[in-house]
């Protein structure tokens, strides 16, 4: 076994482990990690080899916390972790996981934070990791709740699927001659980050974790895997998604935002269907629509929004672990 610091040679070798894996995504990827300034973090990503070869990696950042020096995986994405090949079982698991969790301690890390990757993202589904940072005495920073629409699969039809309400909103939107497409201009991007950011600052008081800057260059970093799917009345857009293939199995849909003065054409609606017939095409098994908790208070609004398109709440998990 061996625990090998990434360096930029590495590059390539990362990228295939990700892309190969059983539970890799798009925010584990070199790529998608390099979107964020070079000062912004203080980087540890690590490759670990088992015999000779290397077959596994998990991105991390050092910070400083009130317990010290702390490993987080990974302060700039939705979820990080370690990813793993689709041979491993729990022992080969264990043997990874447990290694690298004494060379963070051999290291002098005071704290390690891990937000795993949920196990629908997952091409063989299990929980090995989670039992194993248990084991090894993680508890939980906490556990949010994400909504999770499972996909029935191609030729289902989906209306059927949702709640009344949902199917007459769907068809009111059309009826009023709301259409949604697909639009990766610039001048798209910078008409929908309008609209998210006075959504965001209407309803919440706060601003997009992404840039508009940050947004397009993602984009631009993964044209096959990124879109803005829009909804148009005429010609003036007045709602918007952001969806991310994060794997063959999963996308996510973000940044769900819409103009207030329009909300009665029902777009949020529409723009959920289509996005769920693209996942339908793409083959794929779930649409994670991501969080209705925040340090788990529900939103029972948007939880109960959420599951007229059939989605139900699954956790995702926090882990922590602090060194005495």
């Amino acid at each position: 076994m061996e625990i090998i610091p990434f360096q930029k040679k590495y590059t390539d070798t990362w990228e295939s482990i990700v892309h190969a894996s059983n539970n890799g995504t798009i925010y584990h990827t070199q790529k998608f990690l390099n979107y964020h300034p070079k000062d912004r973090f203080d980087n540890f990503h690590h490759l670990i080899s088992v015999g000779g070869k290397i077959c596994s990696v998990i991105p991390g950042a050092i910070i400083e916390s009130e317990a010290g020096k702390t490993f987080v995986s990974y302060p700039g994405a939705s979820f990080a972790g370690f990813v793993l090949p689709e041979t491993f079982g729990l022992e080969d698991t264990d043997q990874v996981v447990s290694a690298f969790l004494r060379y963070l301690e051999e290291q002098g890390f005071k704290r390690i934070d891990i937000t795993g990757t949920p196990f629908i993202f997952s091409a063989r589904q299990n929980q090995h990791i989670d039992f194993i940072l248990s084991r090894e005495g993680f508890g939980f920073k906490k556990r949010e709740m994400t909504s999770v629409v499972t996909l029935p699969g191609q030729g289902t039809d989906i209306l059927a699927s949702f709640k009344d309400g949902c199917r007459r909103s769907i068809k009111k939107a059309i009826a009023r001659g709301v259409t949604v497409r697909v639009n990766d201009s610039d001048q798209a991007y910078h008409a929908y980050y309008h609209i998210l950011k006075n959504n965001l600052e209407l309803r919440h008081n706060v601003k997009p974790a992404h840039s508009l800057d940050e947004m397009i260059d993602i984009k631009k970093r993964f044209p096959d895997d990124v879109f803005l799917f829009a909804a148009y009345i005429e010609h003036k857009m007045i709602a918007g998604i952001w969806l991310i293939r994060a794997n063959s199995r999963v996308s996510v849909p973000f940044y769900i935002s819409h103009n207030h003065e329009h909300q009665e054409l029902r777009p949020i609606n529409l723009l959920y269907y289509e996005v769920i017939k693209q996942g339908l095409e793409w083959n794929q098994k779930y649409l994670d629509f991501g969080l209705f908790t925040v340090n788990m208070a529900p939103n029972y609004g948007l939880g109960r929004f959420k599951e007229n398109f059939g989605a139900q709440g699954m956790f995702r998990d926090y882990f922590r672990k602090d060194y005495r």
